[in-house]
């Protein structure tokens, strides 16, 4: 029985073998979880790097286009309030413009009772002795402008009559720069109407603004 007793204590018991053991295997499983632990920080290290130099990039990217757009949005603006200014600048010269001409349509008018405003393509009522109206055209010959004309002649009167008729042209001032006289008007008897056409010569370099027609009779 001693002997018995002597080898179950001789033995070492399973619950002091794992209080034994335990101790010694507890660092070195800490050591190995901290070396874990660096080898993953220094593997994010690149990517962390990657990811503050792309923010960079598009912060600085969207401060560039935000600062492009404001600095058009600016100059926009600019050319918007000079455009209207300059709007606001051509009416009031056409107003200018367009007072000034009455007025010295006024002038003229009043020193030529006789002118009337000469207007292209536009058939001029007239209804003074033998002519009813005329009508004016720009022709263009190479630098050369001329001007035609084409008046409708009546005879209103109780006998036979052979009209004599001018077309004289004056510039805006009322100088007179051409004329021209209707050539080969027939006898006409009482109720004949007829047209005729012609160009009218000038004498001076002058855009004429006015005109006037002679008309009388033998």
């Amino acid at each position: 029985m001693n002997d018995l007793n002597n080898v179950g204590g001789d033995q070492p018991s399973a619950g002091a073998g794992v209080g034994v053991e335990s101790p010694g295997r507890s660092p070195s499983r800490r050591h190995g979880s901290r070396h874990r632990s660096r080898r993953s920080s220094r593997s994010l290290l690149p990517v962390i790097a990657l990811t503050a130099v792309g923010a960079v990039a598009v912060i600085s990217l969207l401060l560039y286009l935000f600062g492009t757009i404001a600095r058009y949005s600016s100059e926009n603006n600019l050319q918007r309030a000079e455009l209207g200014q300059k709007d606001s600048e051509l009416r009031d010269l056409r107003a200018e413009l367009k007072r000034v001409t009455a007025e010295f349509d006024a002038l003229v008018k009043e020193r030529l009772p006789n002118l009337k405003r000469l207007e292209h393509d536009k058939v001029i009522p007239l209804n003074q002795g033998y002519v009813r109206n005329i009508l004016f055209t720009e022709t263009h010959s190479g630098e050369r402008i001329g001007y035609e004309y084409r008046v409708v002649v009546e005879n209103n009167h109780s006998r036979p009559v052979m009209p004599e008729i001018r077309v004289l042209l004056f510039d805006r001032t009322g100088v007179q720069i051409g004329g021209a006289s209707v050539e080969s008007v027939p006898m006409m008897r009482t109720g004949d109407s007829e047209s005729f056409s012609g160009e009218v010569d000038l004498m001076i370099d002058a855009v004429p603004e006015y005109f006037h027609v002679e008309s009388r009779s033998d």
